[in-house]
């Protein structure tokens, strides 16, 4: 009888915890959603996300605080969220940085798995390969052939371990069999300094970033990120036209927002319903894809298994990059 009756009222505390659960969720949001940009005030997706807020409060009915907390390649901001309340008032927008930044570490403090729930993909943006014009090739292929014929002679433009261009490097450099000298930088801005001046051979960037300087001759376009070519480069193939599979980045550079794991299913659905519905308003699509980004809404459990299949891939790219 005693089992019987812990057992009735282990039963009658889950169906109250239950009860309240679903109280909770369908009483959101009853305040401020602080949102964490794990980047400085200016970086990438900052900008790109304070576009966004303004849209998204209306759907979630709720004000957005935006809160930048940068340092430690994003690893203070990803700890605070993971370290969060889960009840759907901490969140962050975060890139692949995510998923990344723990395989970089011998002992993370948390990894996507088991410290985030993605709620959806927000965006995505192309990337550019772009060379000087005196280096000796036009064509993708054509680079892939000069650099087996001449190991290590082109050199790249890195922009840091885990940042975009270095990662699509790797990719390339890995799945093209095409042997190059990386020249590590502290971001794009020596980079494109360098590679202007024609102290560098080529590099990766934002597609919509370097516009002016292809249209003028400055810089070669090569190839781009995605299944579709870039509307500001019709005329320049993407890497899988030119013959090389650069996924998980094939789409290019994404941008996802995700809370504390343990943060309950009905919340988690509002707010990725809210992006879908934001992400779906053509005056704000306008204003993404003139800044180079192409939004990209995904369900929670469409994103997830993207990035259980991404961190495969990355598992062994990247501890190929850091030996390097």
């Amino acid at each position: 009888m005693k089992r019987i009756n812990l057992a009735l009222a282990a039963i009658a505390t889950s169906l109250a915890y239950l009860t309240a659960g679903g109280s909770a969720a369908a009483a959101y949001p009853e305040g401020p959603i602080r949102m964490i940009i794990p980047y400085t005030t200016g970086a990438g997706t900052d900008v790109m996300f304070r576009q966004i807020t303004p849209y998204l409060e209306k759907e979630l009915g709720a004000k957005i605080v935006l809160e930048n907390k940068p340092g430690a390649n994003a690893d203070i901001g990803n700890e605070f969220v993971a370290r969060a309340a889960p009840d759907g008032y901490t969140l962050i927008v975060n890139s692949t940085n995510v998923l990344l930044s723990p395989l970089m570490q011998k002992d993370p403090k948390y990894t996507v798995e088991k410290s985030f729930v993605p709620i959806s993909k927000i965006a995505t943006a192309q990337l550019l390969m772009i060379a000087h014009p005196s280096t000796p090739f036009k064509t993708f292929p054509e680079f892939v052939n000069y650099a087996k014929s001449n190991p290590n002679k082109l050199n790249f433009g890195g922009a840091g371990v885990g940042s975009p261009p270095d990662l699509m490097a790797e990719l390339v450099r890995l799945r093209a069999a095409a042997p190059f000298t990386t020249v590590p930088y502290k971001g794009m801005g020596g980079v494109m300094t360098d590679l202007l001046g024609g102290n560098l051979d080529f590099t990766f960037t934002s597609s919509s970033n370097v516009k002016q300087f292809v249209e003028a001759g400055k810089l070669r376009a090569i190839a781009v990120s995605g299944n579709q070519r870039s509307p500001h480069y019709p005329n320049v193939p993407t890497f899988k036209e030119s013959g090389v599979d650069v996924a998980p980045m094939a789409d290019g550079f994404w941008w996802g927002m995700f809370a504390p794991v343990g943060t309950p299913e009905p919340i988690v659905q509002y707010i990725s319903q809210a992006v879908a519905r934001t992400l779906a308003n053509p005056e704000l699509v306008k204003k993404l894809e003139e800044g180079g980004y192409t939004p990209s809404p995904m369900t929670p459990q469409a994103y997830a298994a993207q990035l259980v299949q991404e961190n495969g891939i990355w598992k062994q790219v990247v501890p190929k990059m850091l030996s390097k």
